[in-house]
Parts: C-alpha cells; structure tokens; sequence
C-alpha cells in the first residue's frame, strides 16, 4: 500500500463590503431577507487603509467617501 500526500494553498483576501438598503427605520424587526446589490467594496489588504467612513447620498445613489 502506498501513501500519498496532497497539499493545497489557501488564500485569504478580506474585503469590506458595504450593501444599503433604504426604507427601514432604526430597530425595524426585519422578517425577510432583504435584497441588495453590492454598492460599494474595498480591498482590506491595500496600505493606508481609512477606517472611517461617510455615507453620501446622490442622484446617482449612494457612496462611501473617507471622513
């Protein structure tokens, strides 16, 4: 009987994600799934990383801009 030995890479990439969803009000008991696309995603590796964030509201939707 012969042994073998496998071996796999892992790669890990954190990303930050941000999904919003409007017409809700604050403690609002959510009963379903809500549906949403990404609006917005950042790549944690990148150097110089902002950790505080706004969200803008435009014509065009919504945004995160650094604060």
């Amino acid at each position: 009987m012969s042994s073998s030995r496998s071996s796999a890479v892992a790669e890990f990439t954190p990303t930050l994600a941000a999904y919003v969803v409007t017409g809700f009000v604050e403690n609002q008991i959510l009963k379903a799934q809500i549906q949403s696309s990404l609006d917005w995603s950042l790549d944690l590796v990148k150097p110089n990383i902002q950790l505080n964030w706004v969200l803008e509201e435009s014509g065009a939707g919504y945004k995160l801009v650094p604060e």
